[in-house]
């Protein structure tokens, strides 16, 4: 079977898809989300990769609507996130429970999915909620 082609010409391992130890993630009720209005936040401590208060704003909006399509019949705990891409599109996601455990997928893992099969593999910030 030949291999996909890569549409940006990027090589693609599997660490490179996730955002990088130190990369900003922002979870709702945390401590961060109290001080997200006050500064610019980095993720990554790359330069160029500041994440301003507007986009945050437009991240937990995303991932507080994406919520809202979770399915959760068994544990009852909607989870959505929302990850920004280093282009600027946000990709979100929700969880999704199944009668058998494993093969439930957390809307952390959906979020990432699709902005890879889409061909975004750089990241700048995710917000889950």
């Amino acid at each position: 079977m030949p291999r996909r082609h890569n549409p940006r010409g990027r090589k693609t391992h599997c660490a490179s898809l996730f955002p990088p130890p130190g990369a900003f993630v922002i979870r709702e009720g945390s401590s961060a989300m109290a001080h997200q209005q006050q500064s610019v936040l980095q993720a990554s401590g790359r330069p160029g990769t500041a994440v301003g208060p507007e986009a945050m704003q437009r991240l937990l909006a995303a991932c507080q609507e994406a919520k809202r399509f979770a399915y959760c019949p068994y544990s009852k705990y909607p989870v959505g996130a929302a990850l920004l891409t280093s282009e600027g599109k946000i990709f979100t996601g929700c969880n999704v429970e199944n009668a058998s455990y494993p093969l439930g997928v957390c809307a952390e893992r959906t979020a990432i999915q699709k902005a890879v099969s889409e061909g975004h593999t750089t990241f700048r910030a995710m917000a889950i909620s």
